[in-house]
């Protein structure tokens, strides 16, 4: 037992000779810094900045060093603390700072601010000489941004301007960038109790330079929509002088806009024609309008037969249906050449299938002629167009291409020939 109790003796004197070995030569790793504030004048976003400036000074000062040395000193180190904070972060005092050695070393700083503190913000906008409708979009882009002002501005001391401005104005910048990523902001404002912010801003990247509008119908021909164009112009030119990203994030929004526009045109509402709208944005930005009425279908084309012999290689011809509803049309085509100056009046029945498939059914008075029609669209601008003659046994095909707004072309042929047809759309 006498050599149990001496050995149970030295076991122990080891352990606690070894741990005070070790504690006294344990370093510190890691600083953390706690700063409290008085709780009416808590600023979350300039505490974060405090804290990183303390903590880029305390790290310099303590990682490295042994625990046991700065348990030793602490007032001496705490000393320091204080003097750096007194010197940089002015507008405050340092009530009370106190640290807590250990690998990971804790620094607890209690500030207060002197003098007077921000304790309202009122934020002004100015935009220039954007158009309200514009000016209403941005300001629902930036709502809630005074809040987020007031919250970085509040609370701080109106003397802490002198260092905390570049942090506070950048802090600004971010949470305006951040709602509002195509404008640029310049903040002024003057350090008060009762603090007004004037936010200037100004686009950037690319600028919507032209807007081209382009008038479509597939139920009117483009003369009796020449009063419609000019407005439909001013409409979509309106665009123009915005950042294009900023358009394309409210495409939507602006192809709603163009709508209600369009439609209050005094044409437009006169004769209750149905409109849409698609944008395409860019530095060019392409508006077009669709306009069309619910009960007529009309049509006026100049023709133009290249290639193909013969006298009657123009022609002039008109498409005059109603809709009884909208897939069924009762029409009457009118073709007038006018080398042998001959009319063939030509009424009909057409049914649209589908999106893409049109058919129908129509008899020339003029050569006694029934003749099945077929209208296929291949894809945007591009159709296949069939004719059958089922007296004469003559067939047509022609697949057509929109060259342009009013131009087409028609490569044709019947069982004999080829050629090309320029269509004129009027």
């Amino acid at each position: 037992m006498k050599y149990l109790r001496m050995g149970l003796i030295g076991l122990l004197l080891l352990v606690t000779f070894s741990g005070t070995t070790v504690a006294s030569a344990e370093v510190i790793e890691q600083v953390e810094i706690s700063i409290s504030q008085d709780e009416n004048v808590t600023n979350g976003d300039m505490e974060n900045r405090v804290t990183a400036s303390i903590q880029a000074v305390s790290e310099k000062l303590l990682i490295g060093r042994k625990v046991a040395d700065v348990a030793a000193s602490h007032k001496r180190f705490e000393d320091i603390i204080r003097q750096v904070f007194d010197r940089v972060l002015y507008g405050y005092e340092l009530a009370d700072v106190s640290i807590i050695p250990g690998k990971k070393t804790v620094i607890s700083l209690k500030m207060l601010p002197w003098g007077d503190v921000v304790q309202s913000v009122a934020v002004h906008i100015d935009a220039g000489e954007m158009a309200p409708a514009d000016k209403l979009l941005l300001n629902q882009d930036l709502a809630g941004i005074e809040p987020k002002i007031a919250q970085i501005l509040i609370g701080l001391p109106v003397d802490a301007f002198t260092w905390a401005d570049s942090v506070s104005r950048g802090l600004i910048r971010e949470e305006i960038a951040a709602q509002l990523p195509e404008f640029q902001a310049d903040i002024a404002y003057v350090p008060a109790q009762h603090t007004v912010v004037n936010i200037k801003l100004q686009p950037v990247g690319p600028l919507i330079r032209k807007t081209e509008a382009r008038l479509q119908s597939e139920t009117l021909p483009k003369l009796l929509l020449l009063p419609v164009d000019g407005s439909v112009e001013a409409v979509a030119e309106k665009l123009n002088g915005l950042p294009v990203a900023f358009v394309q994030r409210h495409r939507e929004e602006y192809i709603e806009r163009m709508q209600r526009e369009v439609s209050m045109i005094k044409y437009v509402r006169k004769y209750h024609l149905r409109t849409g709208i698609n944008l395409d944005v860019g530095e060019k930005s392409e508006v077009e309008v669709a306009a069309d009425t619910d009960r007529y279908k009309i049509k006026l084309e100049g023709v133009l037969d290249l290639g193909r012999q013969g006298d009657n290689n123009t022609m002039l011809r008109g498409h005059a249906g109603y809709l009884m509803n909208p897939k069924d049309e009762i029409f009457l085509d009118v073709e007038f050449y006018p080398n042998s100056i001959s009319w063939h009046f030509q009424p009909g029945y057409g049914r649209q299938l589908s999106a893409r498939t049109y058919l129908g059914m129509k008899h020339d008075l003029r050569d006694k002629e029934d003749i099945g029609l077929l209208r296929y669209k291949l894809n945007t601008g591009l159709w296949l167009n069939l004719e059958q003659h089922f007296n004469s046994g003559y067939r047509l095909t022609g697949i057509r291409y929109q060259l342009h707004e009013y131009l087409a072309a028609e490569a044709m042929s019947d069982q004999h020939k080829t050629w090309i047809r320029l269509i004129a759309e009027l």
